[in-house]
């Protein structure tokens, strides 16, 4: 299993009991870094991104499609659609942890 790094970088910690929240200082680049490593297709979302030419869900979801796995798209008849809404998640996540903007056209790489 991943974890973040660090107990200070969260908003949780891991304790004998289970997770517990923190009263830490947040670190943005540290809780970035997490993001792009533990979640899954967030770096590659971030990857289908550039800083020029805006990207909607809809885009940035096709340049991901193929990595969604076969028993995600078995389970649900509508799977890209699902997917789509999964990865526009991923690029609001993107824009509050300043790795991507958000414009009226679509997505950017930050």
């Amino acid at each position: 299993m991943a974890r973040l790094p660090g107990p200070r970088s969260g908003a949780v910690a891991e304790e004998d009991t289970g997770y517990a929240r923190t009263r830490t200082e947040l670190d943005r680049e540290a809780l970035a870094s997490a993001f792009v490593d533990n979640v899954f297709l967030a770096a590659e979302c971030l990857e289908a991104l550039n800083a020029d030419d805006p990207r909607t869900p809809a885009d940035v979801f096709e340049a991901v499609r193929d990595r969604v796995p076969r028993w995600e798209r078995t389970k649900r008849e509508n799977w890209p659609a699902f997917w789509t809404d999964r990865v526009e998640r991923r690029l609001d996540w993107a824009v509050l942890l300043g790795l991507a903007t958000e414009t009226d056209d679509g997505y950017l790489r930050a």
